[in-house]
């Protein structure tokens, strides 16, 4: 998959991408809301995944002008339905530019290309950042499902 937005990139993930992507990945502040930091090779296990799909779950996320690996983004099957989940995980540096909102209206985008009939946003309670992307992007508090509060967006 290749998205192309004014400022973005979101493409398969490569090998070469593994120490940028670690580095993120290892943030405890990056990760506050998601999951435990990752150990390198817990950031290269996800890589050598993402290369192997056939359908990949993340994809890298990077500054179109410089090529710089800024995160990587979620797109995915959800729960069987004719719905994906989206989502992404940036490094901090670059958190407060629009680039969460700028890749969630591409992947919008894309969804109805594809067809889609929704999208889905899971996120923690406390990830207010997040939720406030989900609802200023029109997708709609659902629920909580595993722990998680769910905004679904109907295409």
């Amino acid at each position: 998959m290749i998205i192309e937005t004014e400022r973005l990139v979101v493409r398969n993930i490569s090998l070469g991408d593994t120490a940028s992507l670690s580095s993120i990945l290892s943030d405890s502040e990056v990760m506050k809301h998601i999951e435990r930091p990752y150990t390198y090779e817990q950031a290269e296990e996800v890589v050598k995944e993402a290369r192997l799909s056939p359908q990949p779950v993340i994809y890298a996320l990077q500054i179109e002008d410089t090529g710089e690996l800024i995160g990587h983004v979620i797109y995915h099957p959800f729960s069987g339905e004719d719905c994906y989940e989206i989502g992404w995980v940036i490094a901090k540096e670059w958190w407060g530019k629009g680039f969460a909102e700028e890749i969630t209206r591409a992947l919008i985008h894309k969804a109805m290309r594809d067809g889609l009939k929704c999208l889905v946003i899971e996120c923690d309670q406390n990830q207010e950042a997040s939720k406030k992307i989900a609802l200023k992007s029109g997708f709609s508090y659902s629920g909580r499902l595993d722990n998680l509060d769910v905004y679904r967006l109907k295409l």
